[in-house]
């Protein structure tokens, strides 16, 4: 973006930005305490400040351990927001892609879990372009190209327990079988998670990302990526992929945490605002922000 293009943006009012805060969802939350980055917020701490904003609901994401049981607490100190736990399928939390990822996802999700990510940090796509990490991580698929037998068994258990299923970072050919598998066992809650900013490995292109939303997948965009370390990524890049797919297939979330970031609720604010600065209709956002987020967590 050109600095002369600022000017051609209407700045919204506080009233427009508040409304679509209130009420909104946020997804995708990291919180402390993280063995592997220092957070700034434990979940006590990012569900009052979405509280005192507003906020209807968040999730709670971990690569180390299902979140179901501090959802649970935080929940209870906290009745007037809803908070959700969620499992990753990761070494740390599953033991890898196994019998144990099946227990263990089942456990979370007799227990409440409403959301699940396949491999995100372990991801074999992810470990390849990690330094030190290459040749490693878990891979969904057996090296003719099918999905390993394990993965239907898991997705069997994410259609029973009606939980809402994330590819995590996964490569696009995991994925689109991934939520190939996941259509055909009737399962219409899945989201693609920020396939357009990953720092370290090449994003999805507009094209895949079209094809998954055309399969009933939405689309998700995180504000994180927007921050300077990670890369700043320009937000028209993500007005630009909500215009192409629309609003109705899209969520966007923080995936804030991190020790420079502000509270993932102000976080949600400065998307929101952003996004409507940027000329993205209010009622677009309110979809984004509210609705598309409910449908997946059984709020509507």
């Amino acid at each position: 973006m050109k600095y002369l293009d600022f000017f051609t943006y209407k700045t919204p009012s506080e009233d427009v930005v508040n409304r679509c805060w209130k009420g909104s969802i946020d997804m995708h939350i990291h919180f402390a305490p993280d063995p592997g980055i220092v957070r700034r917020f434990d979940g006590y701490q990012a569900a009052l400040a979405a509280r005192d904003a507003g906020m209807r609901a968040i999730v709670l994401k971990s690569s180390h351990i299902p979140t179901i049981q501090t959802a649970y607490a935080v929940q209870r100190a906290l009745p007037e927001i809803a908070v959700f736990g969620s499992i990753n399928i990761e070494d740390a939390t599953t033991g890898g892609l196994g019998e144990s990822a099946l227990i263990a996802v089942e456990n979370s999700a007799k227990m409440g879990a409403k959301v699940i990510w396949f491999p995100t940090s372990d991801a074999a796509f992810a470990c390849s372009a990690t330094p030190g990490r290459e040749g490693k991580g878990i891979a969904i698929l057996e090296a003719d190209g099918k999905l390993k037998p394990i993965v239907p068994r898991i997705l069997a258990a994410v259609k029973q327990y009606n939980m809402a299923l994330c590819n995590g970072h996964l490569s696009y050919p995991e994925s689109l079988a991934l939520f190939e598998e996941a259509k055909r066992q009737g399962i219409d809650k899945m989201v693609a998670t920020h396939p357009l900013t990953d720092v370290l490995w090449e994003p999805y292109t507009l094209d895949e990302i079209q094809h998954l939303a055309d399969m009933g997948v939405f689309i998700e965009h995180c504000y994180r990526c927007c921050m300077p370390l990670l890369g700043s990524y320009r937000p028209e890049k993500y007005v630009e992929a909500i215009r192409l797919i629309g609003a109705d297939r899209t969520i966007l979330s923080t995936d804030f945490g991190q020790i420079t970031d502000v509270s993932p609720a102000e976080g949600m604010r400065q998307f929101i605002a952003t996004m409507l600065q940027m000329g993205v209709s209010e009622e677009d956002v309110t979809l984004m922000v509210k609705r598309n987020p409910a449908k997946l967590l059984d709020l509507e």
